[in-house]
């Protein structure tokens, strides 16, 4: 009988838990209009960056500013908005100007 109780106290914190977890799960999250534009402008230079990779691996030289560049990848991988990205937040459509 303490075995059936036990059991049934571990189900009701696992949908407490649930309940609450569903909360914080990625389809609530949505980035709004201006993390949506700073993402997109982070992504472009990531692609920038990695443009700017293949031409060092090809064994092109860089000068000081596209190096400058390739170092600050780090610093712009791990903006705060491309985090929420990377943990599934929603991305939305920008309205034409």
């Amino acid at each position: 009988a303490q075995e059936k109780v036990s059991k049934e106290k571990e189900n009701a914190e696992k949908k407490a838990n649930n309940d609450t977890w569903s909360e914080w799960q990625p389809e609530h999250w949505v980035l709004s209009e201006d993390e949506e534009r700073e993402a997109r402008k982070l992504e472009k230079k990531l692609r920038e960056i990695a443009a700017l990779e293949q031409l060092q691996e090809q064994g092109r030289g860089l000068d000081s500013l596209q190096l400058q560049k390739v170092d600050r990848k780090s610093e712009i991988e791990a903006h705060e908005v491309l985090r929420k990205v990377r943990l599934g937040y929603h991305r939305i459509n920008l309205q034409a100007a």
